[in-house]
């Protein structure tokens, strides 16, 4: 079990780390935040990093880490609901693409977090 919980931590730090490197970007750089190219480019990347954390995801004794909704939350709270809308849409098409049955309750999760951290 403890190398679920440092497996768990590792994903959620290097998800974390990516939310802090374009944020500092953003910030730092003037980047323009109402630029659609900028909201779609964050959008890949965080759909990117849903799709590694349920890739490279594991599992111990029965147990699988959930943290691949962390970034689709996190492009929509810090950086805008495109961001937020295309990172989910493009983990939860993913999703339902890796594996027929056992991801679809996954899939609706993640639709559902993109709804929550667009639009609230």
């Amino acid at each position: 079990m403890p190398s679920l919980w440092i497996h768990m931590f590792i994903t959620a730090a290097l998800i974390s780390l990516v939310t802090v490197g374009c944020y500092w970007l953003e910030k730092y750089r003037h980047i323009d935040t109402h630029n659609n190219s900028w909201q779609i480019i964050l959008g890949i990347i965080f759909g990117t990093l849903s799709l590694a954390a349920l890739t490279f995801g594991g599992e111990a004794n029965g147990n699988i880490d959930n943290v691949q909704d962390i970034a689709p939350l996190l492009a929509g709270l810090l950086f805008g609901a495109p961001a937020g809308i295309l990172a989910g849409i493009l983990g939860a098409a993913g999703r339902i693409l890796i594996s027929a049955t056992s991801n679809t309750p996954i899939s609706y999760a993640a639709v559902l977090s993109l709804l929550a951290a667009g639009f609230f």
